[in-house]
């Protein structure tokens, strides 16, 4: 790719786009809302009902604005925060809360067992650095593995009391958590 292109990755729509248009694995997404509006193109007509949803805002930080919805049966869910709706109640909040600021809705994503006593339930995630060394190639200088500590919260980010152990680049061994 050319390194003197500009990936606006604060858009989270954006940046699965992106990744996903050059062959990346992405969380899919099933559907997006901007300006009290579903986005066009993306996603499918017919939405899963039968999956744990995961709402979240295209921009944002602090996992602030997400939520998980677990089925309760076909089509009913409850979300994080304990409201219960069907899913074109969860559509109909989506598109009214896209008035103020885009929103998307993915499939909810689990931690491999091996790794399910790391977290209380919300999905643990790895946080790469990288930087363009001196020959322009993506160079990986700092990784960092995030796990929430409780089981109210939908995400792993700090501002919702998780916790982070640095990686060890090479070995991939965990050091020590904290907040």
């Amino acid at each position: 790719g050319n390194p003197t292109q500009v990936v606006r990755i604060k858009d989270k729509l954006i940046f699965a786009m992106f990744f996903e248009s050059r062959g990346l694995q992405v969380v899919p997404l099933l559907a997006a809302f901007r300006g009290g509006q579903r986005v066009a193109g993306i996603g499918q007509a017919a939405l899963p009902t039968n999956c744990d949803l995961f709402t979240k805002p295209m921009e944002g930080r602090g996992g602030l604005g997400a939520d998980l919805w677990c089925v309760k049966s076909p089509g009913r869910y409850r979300s994080s925060r304990g409201d219960e709706a069907s899913l074109e109640q969860i559509l109909e909040r989506l598109a009214e809360c896209s008035k103020r600021r885009g929103y998307l809705l993915q499939p909810r994503l689990s931690n491999h067992p091996a790794i399910s006593d790391l977290s209380p339930g919300a999905l643990a995630t790895a946080r790469l650095l990288t930087v363009l060394n001196e020959k322009m190639e993506p160079e990986l200088v700092y990784a960092a593995f995030r796990m929430p500590i409780s089981q109210a919260s939908p995400v792993d980010n700090f501002h919702a009391n998780g916790i982070a152990a640095a990686v060890a680049i090479r070995t991939g061994v965990l050091g020590r958590a904290s907040g």
